[in-house]
């Protein structure tokens, strides 16, 4: 039963607060993966590359505003959380290639 606070169902502002903290985490998430695969980067067409991704993501991140949009379209907010989730998988997958990348670099110059 939703609690009533002034003659008002807070259960959807909870939801939504819920929902907006939720992908906010998720933005979060994502810029932290994407700044840490940047430092990881060596060369620099991948780095100029990342430079310019994170550049885009913070600034739909600035004027993302959860308040307003669709959150209570729970196929829109799916779509948002898949899209997040599939960007972070492609970082996972950037990541072990830069790592595999930087270790074949070492192995080279140790074996010169």
């Amino acid at each position: 039963m939703p609690i009533l606070r002034s003659g008002r169902d807070t259960t959807a502002s909870d939801s939504a607060r819920n929902t907006e903290l939720e992908l906010e985490r998720m933005f979060s998430t994502v810029l932290d993966k994407l700044e840490r695969t940047f430092l990881a980067a060596t060369l620099p067409l991948v780095k100029n590359c990342l430079a310019e991704v994170i550049q885009v993501f913070e600034g739909i991140r600035v004027h993302y505003d959860f308040r307003t949009l669709f959150l209570t379209d729970r196929e829109k907010i799916e779509q948002i959380k898949d899209q997040l989730n599939l960007m972070m998988a492609h970082l996972d997958i950037l990541s072990v290639l830069i790592a595999r990348t930087a270790n074949r670099a070492e192995s080279r110059e140790t074996f010169i």
